[in-house]
């Protein structure tokens, strides 16, 4: 499952942004034959230096509509607002 969670987090930021931080818990097993849903959403924009974070926040819901994976992560997403940097 974290696998579904860095790939979901990678494929939203982009190859122009950077993932800072990822982080996520097991509370439910995922048995064989489960259907499991990863969403995400953004919980917090702020500016540091000159890189702009994203705060996301990102779970795995299975088909009985129970959180098995919740997690989250930060990123740098690249702005237009000159000067900003995103590390490599």
């Amino acid at each position: 499952m974290p696998e579904k969670i860095l790939v979901r987090a990678t494929n939203w930021v982009g190859d122009h942004g950077w993932l800072a931080r990822l982080w996520n818990q097991f509370r439910k097993f995922n048995v064989e034959g489960d259907t499991t849903w990863v969403r995400g959403r953004v919980v917090r924009k702020w500016i540091e230096g000159r890189q702009h974070f994203v705060e996301l926040e990102i779970a795995g819901t299975n088909q009985r509509g129970e959180v098995s994976t919740p997690g989250g992560a930060w990123a740098v997403l690249p702005s237009k607002h000159p000067g900003s940097f995103v590390p490599k």
